[in-house]
C-alpha cells in the first residue's frame, strides 16, 4: 500500500535558513511495508522523500527512511509524523527557530 503527501515548507525571509538551499516544494510516499527493506522482511512503513514528478530526491537534509516511526504508540496522524521528521531535519542541519519556519503536510490529491 502507498500513501503519497505534499510537503510545503515557508521560511521567512529573515530566517538564516535562506542560504542552505532547503527545496521548499516536494512531497514523500509512504509504503507498508517498506520498498526500502527486502519483501517479506518487515511490516514496517518506510518514507521516500519525491520531487513534485514522483521522483526520488537526493537530499543531504531530507533522507529516505527504511523504517518510519516504527513504534508510533501515541498513534499520531501520519501527517503530523511527517511534519515533524521535516521539522527534525531542518533543525539537525540548519539553525532553526519556531519563528522562522512553517511545514504544512497534506495528502496527495491527484484531482
Amino acid at each position: 500500500m502507498f500513501r503519497r503527501y505534499n510537503i510545503s515548507i515557508i521560511i521567512d525571509e529573515n530566517a538564516p535558513l535562506v542560504g542552505y538551499n532547503i527545496p521548499t516544494e516536494f512531497g514523500c510516499t509512504i509504503s507498508e511495508p517498506s520498498n526500502w527493506v527486502e519483501r517479506g522482511l518487515t511490516e514496517e512503513r518506510g518514507l521516500t522523500f519525491i520531487d513534485q514528478t514522483g521522483e526520488e530526491i537526493n537530499s543531504l537534509i531530507f533522507k529516505h527512511q527504511p523504517y518510519f516511526n516504527p513504534h508510533n504508540e501515541e498513534m499520531i496522524k501520519e501527517e503530523e509524523e511527517i511534519r515533524d521528521l521535516v521539522y527534525s531535519s531542518l533543525n539537525e542541519h540548519c539553525p532553526l527557530g519556531t519563528e522562522d519556519v512553517k511545514v504544512l503536510v497534506n495528502e496527495y490529491n491527484n484531482l
